[in-house]
């Protein structure tokens, strides 16, 4: 994911990331397409343009990879303007507080393995 090109007035980088793999933002693009999702946002006052999660389905989240899909899925999702940044903040946060707990589960299983591994070896 790249950032955004434009260069504002006072001569810093704009400091958001650039659509898709395009060079500017939601906000600095002359793509039609993109200056169309933006231009709907903003009649909506920046509420959600369409609501993507809807038609997403239900999905196990039980590895990381699958937590790791469902942000990639959400970014591009309001990258896009399918989703409210809001939405995709909430996402992103409860999806790394998963990996975190995932990550714990994997940790204490393999320390049961360890224990039991030692405790055949002492024997």
């Amino acid at each position: 994911m790249s950032q955004c090109e434009y260069i504002k007035e006072d001569g810093d980088q704009c400091g958001a990331y650039a659509v898709g793999r395009g060079r500017f933002c939601i906000s600095h693009s002359n793509d039609p397409k993109i200056m169309d999702i933006k231009a709907k946002a903003v009649r909506n006052r920046g509420k959600s343009v369409i609501d993507g999660l809807a038609s997403w389905e239900e999905r196990p989240l039980e590895t990381v990879q699958d937590v790791q899909e469902l942000l990639s899925d959400a970014l591009n999702a309001a990258m896009l303007g399918k989703i409210s940044n809001g939405r995709a903040n909430a996402i992103s946060s409860l999806g790394n507080t998963l990996i975190k707990a995932i990550e714990l589960n994997q940790l204490a299983e393999e320390m049961k393995d360890l224990q039991r591994i030692v405790k055949e070896m002492s024997r």
